[in-house]
């Protein structure tokens, strides 16, 4: 009878300890529904908040306007907010395993039909260890260490963002988790002699727990190193490549506006030495942020294109610096290899008998900071509009052809520049300064002058006093366009700058780049223009990155335009010259005396004088485009041996012999963009203040070779492995000679 009372009392045990077991279970059940319902309301308001930020109308497939549809949220929006959501998958990871745990409990709680008892353990025993257990780990992965991996890339700011993040929770949610774990294992502890599965479960648990907890403390302990210890990395390289100077902490440090840093380089030692050195910037200022865009990474070519789209750049490896992008929004690109000292660049170029090229990161990023801070990179460019120039108001395109003429608007060069952060202002040479009643001077802030196509107005005294004053300023510089402009009789006309140009040493000339049409409807005065050989290294460097390798095309209506021979006090080089056609009955020349239309004139040659045709045809190249600086200086020689060198001077002075190759029509094609804009921007960025390059040195990457043999070498590749097997054999004899004994 006594047998008999104590059975039911049993079965009423386990029946109680099943169903506090399953109420548990619909717990978590509801809290996993509650969670997955909040989540739910908080993807479809961030759905709706997105979609009324995007226009209303959207265009239908015959163009007209149509309401844009409401769409909800889509289904990998809600699979992403579940999967990484820490509770949502603690609650769902905790029901799933209680409810099979509810299977096995009612299973290994029931007694035995020969004695009687129970299998494993008593019911309140047993249940204490599952849901102890279940609850414990889920909350160590889930609610602890799940929210480290969904909050880290903010933790890793700094300490500040750690602290607002309220982790003290997550490590109290980790702890408490492994402790609960630890205490459902210990309430069944004096049943492990009489349960082997109980007793490997306790000792795999403890073993796991205590490689946890020394997990845990070595993270603890980098952790506060990270937070608590030195500012800055440690540079252990020999030419500290990694640290920076007090200078450039001073920059740093005075940073007011926020600077983001593009590093578009590829996985190679330079791209390991910018990231080292960022990371120590970022120790001194919080205003620096950083962003890796691999350039062979799908993932990253759609953020690529568009920072160079938004920028107005084609791409180079390098780093792009973007100042205030939600004000300002100042930018600077560096290049990945720089020629000169005053090229904004991370090393040099490689050389011949150099093993590594100089590092140049902190001198370009701090003197690209200093911009910034100084203002120095939004440049205004002014526009002369009073001597017939071409219009920067006129956004008009003439679309009949080349043989009716191109439109004279500057309208779409002015829109691209403006994209890439120049102010553009016209300016009237002609203007009176009420105050003094003399000839208004051009603008301080001006960082470059254009002169496109003027007439000959432009040589009036008053003018050409003003365009000589401001080219005498130590900052003045200008681009000069020249078309060949005809009198009534079709004769080229002066320029009305030729002496001014002529001081320089540039000489313009009075002509027309003309050839025999190739077919019918072909323009005579359509030029087959190349790059010069000797042209200024620089600009020559620039305009083939930017324009895609391109170093020939065609311009229309070209004039020539050469350095004076013998002039002294500037440095005067062609940057571009006509193409010399060699093939039969084609050809190109610099024509003095036309007289009339130009197709008609080339068809009184072919027809009258082909003996002087085929002459003009055999004409050498000719300069069309020059550049100019102003004289270099002569630098003692670095070694005994060698000859001096010579420091190019400043930039001054650009003259294309030709302005229609910046019109709209030409400038907003596909190949006009790659060419003509290209041409013209690579020449402003030429002629721009150069970056002020701080005093800072390149640092020497220096590489250290083992004064060994290759057989020596080869062998070291084999000892880690000997060694290692040597250590396990010993180990293992010395483990079985104390178990013999």
């Amino acid at each position: 009878m006594t047998d008999l009372l104590q059975q039911d009392r049993n079965e009423g045990q386990r029946r109680l300890a099943f169903l506090v077991l399953l109420g548990i279970t619909a717990a978590m059940l509801l809290v996993m529904v509650v969670r997955g319902t909040y989540l739910y309301h908080q993807v479809n308001e961030a759905h709706a908040k997105s979609a009324a930020e995007k226009p209303r109308l959207e265009k239908d497939p015959m163009g007209e306007d149509k309401p844009r549809e409401a769409a909800s949220a889509s289904m990998e929006q809600f699979w992403e907010a579940y999967r990484t959501d820490p509770i949502f998958l603690w609650a769902l990871v905790n029901a799933g395993l209680l409810g099979i745990g509810a299977t096995l409990f009612y299973t290994l709680t029931r007694p035995s039909a020969a004695t009687g008892e129970a299998m494993v353990a008593p019911p309140w025993q047993l249940l204490f260890l599952g849901v102890g257990g279940v609850i414990g780990f889920a909350t160590t992965c889930f609610l602890g260490i799940g929210y480290v991996f969904k909050y880290w890339n903010e933790w890793s700011q700094g300490l500040k963002v750690w602290r607002e993040l309220w982790p003290w929770w997550i490590v109290l949610a980790i702890v408490g988790g492994l402790m609960v774990t630890f205490i459902s294992l210990i309430s069944v502890r004096s049943l492990e002699q009489d349960h082997p599965g109980l007793r490997r479960l306790i000792y795999g648990y403890n073993a796991v727990l205590m490689g946890f907890l020394l997990l845990a403390i070595l993270i603890v302990f980098n952790v506060l190193v990270l937070y608590f210890g030195p500012a800055t990395p440690t540079d252990w390289t020999a030419s500290n490549i990694y640290s920076i100077s007090p200078e450039s902490k001073k920059q740093l440090a005075a940073l007011d506006k926020e600077v983001i840093v593009y590093v578009m380089l590829g996985r190679d030692p330079l791209g390991e030495d910018v990231e080292h050195l960022l990371s120590t910037c970022q120790t001194v200022t919080k205003k620096l942020k950083v962003e890796k865009l691999h350039p062979n990474l799908m993932r990253d070519q759609e953020k690529i294109d568009s920072l160079l789209k938004q920028y107005g750049l084609l791409f180079q490896e390098g780093l792009l610096l973007v100042y205030d992008p939600q004000g300002e929004n100042l930018f600077v690109q560096i290049k990945r290899t720089g020629e000169g000292a005053d090229d904004l660049a991370l090393e040099d170029a490689p050389r011949m008998g150099r093993d590594l090229p100089n590092f140049r990161g902190e001198q370009a990023i701090i003197s690209a900071i200093r911009q910034f801070r100084e203002g120095k990179t939004a440049a205004t460019i002014y526009f002369t509009q009073d001597s017939g120039e071409m219009s920067i108001t006129d956004f008009s395109k003439n679309a009949r052809g080349q043989l009716s003429g191109f439109d004279r608007g500057l309208g779409s060069l002015k829109s691209r520049l403006e994209k890439r952060g120049y102010t553009i202002k016209e300016w009237k040479l002609g203007m009176i300064d009420e105050q003094t009643l003399a000839p208004a001077l051009i603008p301080s802030d001006a960082s470059l002058v254009v002169v496109a196509d003027p007439s000959a107005t432009i040589g009036t005294d008053n003018k050409i006093k003003a365009l000589e004053e401001y080219l005498q300023r130590p900052n003045g510089k200008m681009i000069i366009l020249l078309d060949p402009r005809t009198s009534s009789s079709g004769e080229i006309m002066p320029t009305g700058l030729e002496k001014l140009l002529e001081r320089y040493g540039v000489q313009v000339g009075q002509d027309i780049i003309l050839h025999p049409p190739y077919q019918e409807l072909s323009n005579p005065t359509m030029a087959s223009i190349v790059l010069a050989d000797n042209a200024d290294t620089a600009l020559r460097q620039a305009f083939i990155e930017q324009s895609q390798q391109v170093i020939g095309f065609m311009m229309f209506n070209v004039r020539t335009v050469r350095p004076i021979p013998g002039h002294v006090g500037h440095d005067v080089k062609p940057l571009l010259e006509t193409n010399q056609l060699l093939n039969i009955g084609a050809g190109q020349w610099p024509e003095t005396e036309l007289k009339g239309d130009p197709r008609a004139f080339v068809d009184n040659l072919r027809k009258n004088q082909l003996g002087d045709l085929n002459l003009k045809m055999r004409s050498p190249s000719v300069p069309v485009a020059v550049t100019v600086r102003d004289k270099g200086t002569q630098l003692p020689p670095t070694q005994p041996h060698l000859p001096p060198e010579t420091k190019p001077g400043d930039p001054k002075m650009v003259v294309f012999g030709d302005a229609t190759f910046v019109c709209n029509e030409l400038v907003d094609q596909q190949v006009g963009e790659i060419i003509f804009y290209n041409l013209f921007a690579s020449s402003v960025n030429w002629l721009r203040d150069k970056p002020i390059i701080l005093d800072i040195a390149p640092k020497e990457r220096k590489a250290y070779r083992p004064n060994m043999t290759r057989d020596t070498v080869e062998s070291l590749k084999w000892w880690p492995i000997a060694l290692l097997l040597v250590f396990v054999l010993v180990s293992g004899i010395s483990v079985g000679m104390m178990r013999r004994r």
